[in-house]
């Protein structure tokens, strides 16, 4: 009786072992891939003329993976606008970790941002004054937190872009870097947040807010594209919305090159023609 009792203490210790394992994600990688960069075409060294982009993604596999296909196509569209394109990854957001949510520190992601911006102001071909952000979800709290004025934000930020963004609870939140929110209005819960945030914040920079009929992830495409085949959260994206997703491109793009010095950039940006008609769904 005893052996038997032993044997099965043993048994129970297996399998509540087993138990947590399979319910407690591992720990993310302590240090994931950093920076991706993506130049124009034709780039050369020593010409510092292009404006700096850095793209800080959401839960969705950014540094490799079968989510890496989204960023990867954002950031190159950038670079053919002309733009010196950063994409870096997260602890907790590669290589899409199941607890990705846990992980996402406002703190700990604009610590990233920042260490990306050092990085491409080593490079001769970054306009070194003009670096912009774009934010997916979980990271529009990294975002926020880095142009900041209580984080001590970095002069050379400029307009910053966030995609339907988690938003925090922040009273009377300051910046000097402009701010652009593109709403999912169908995720209630984070678009009440948004708005909140919004009519809180206490400038002086502007803050542009913008609710587009569609769900959280509108602009990922889904698993049957075999252009960018994937499966979003376990199942084929429902939420992609091509038009809303060109749309939401488009207003990024012209965000970016608001005050542009470069004079085809400025005029883009004022309203003229600022891509070739959309890419098909």
């Amino acid at each position: 009786m005893q052996i038997f009792a032993v044997r099965r203490a043993v048994a129970l210790a297996s399998l509540l072992i087993a138990t947590a394992c399979a319910t407690e994600p591992p720990p993310p990688p302590v240090e994931p891939p950093f920076l991706r960069t993506f130049l124009p075409q034709g780039a050369e060294d020593g010409e510092a003329r292009y404006p700096v982009v850095i793209l800080i993604p959401g839960c969705l596999e950014p540094g490799e993976g079968s989510g890496a296909p989204h960023y990867e196509r954002f950031a190159k569209r950038l670079a053919d606008e002309g733009l010196f394109v950063g994409l870096i990854a997260w602890r907790g957001a590669w290589p899409g970790h199941p607890g990705c949510a846990a992980y996402a520190d406002a703190a700990m992601m604009a610590g990233e941002i920042d260490r990306a911006a050092s990085a491409m102001r080593q490079s001769s071909r970054g306009m070194k004054e003009r670096i912009h952000l774009v934010g997916w979800s979980h990271a529009a709290l990294g975002v926020i937190e880095a142009i900041g004025k209580a984080h001590g934000a970095d002069p050379a930020f400029r307009a910053t872009t966030i995609i339907y963004p988690s938003c925090p609870s922040i009273e009377g939140w300051t910046s000097d870097t402009s701010l652009q929110m593109l709403i999912a209005m169908d995720d209630e819960g984070d678009a009440a947040a948004c708005r909140k945030f919004a009519d809180d914040a206490d400038g002086p920079a502007p803050l542009a807010l913008l609710e587009f009929d569609a769900a959280h992830g509108f602009d990922i495409r889904p698993s049957n594209d075999p252009a960018d085949a994937w499966i979003f959260r376990g199942r084929d994206n429902a939420a992609f919305d091509g038009g809303v997703a060109e749309a939401a491109f488009i207003q990024t793009l012209k965000f970016i090159r608001i005050g542009d010095p470069r004079p085809d950039a400025a005029a883009d940006a004022a309203g003229g023609a600022v891509l070739p008609p959309p890419h098909s769904p």
